[in-house]
């Protein structure tokens, strides 16, 4: 009677928790999210290319489905792979949606995607191996592009945090 009372109450706990959790999971950011690097972090962190980056999530009100859009903003460093590219100190943009999975934001034309991975309503974490931002036009038809990645091909994380909507629009 009572390892079954436990079973009980142990199983009630998993399916309350798998309830919940799956909803919380599927929060989709809204908003200004920013992260600036001082110098003080980029001297120590010489290989890092983005001085700034700033993502702007925007429901879509007009789609059929829960679409959000996200406008990225990245501001390069004069670091690393920024001058290896001849792109350091260069403000580069892309858009994208979060249009197969809530959590995951692809960039238009073929441009890879990143992941939220962490968010709280204050933070925000995404991952990426390639996502692309550029100079001008979808893709960069006209000028330079590259990628969010540190090293192409491997999973980086960034950490932002919550702004004011002018934080993104100023980036």
């Amino acid at each position: 009677m009572r390892s079954t009372t436990f079973i009980k109450a142990a199983v009630s706990s998993l399916v309350c928790g798998l309830s919940l959790g799956p909803s919380m999971a599927q929060t989709v950011p809204e908003g200004c999210f920013v992260r600036e690097y001082d110098a003080a972090h980029l001297a120590a962190h010489p290989n890092q290319f983005v001085e700034r980056l700033a993502l702007w999530f925007d429901p879509e009100p007009h789609a059929a489905s829960d679409i959000t859009l996200v406008e990225i903003t990245a501001s390069t460093s004069s670091n690393g792979r920024a001058i290896d590219e001849g792109i350091a100190g260069l403000r580069m943009t892309e858009t994208g949606a979060n249009f197969a999975n809530p959590l995951q934001f692809g960039v238009e034309c073929d441009g890879g995607s990143f992941d939220v991975v962490r968010y709280d309503g204050n933070t925000l974490v995404i991952e990426t191996e390639y996502v692309r931002v550029a100079l001008e036009g979808c893709g960069g038809e006209i000028g330079q592009t590259t990628s969010l990645a540190e090293v192409p091909g491997q999973a980086t994380r960034y950490l932002l945090y919550r702004a004011h909507p002018s934080a993104c629009e100023a980036s």
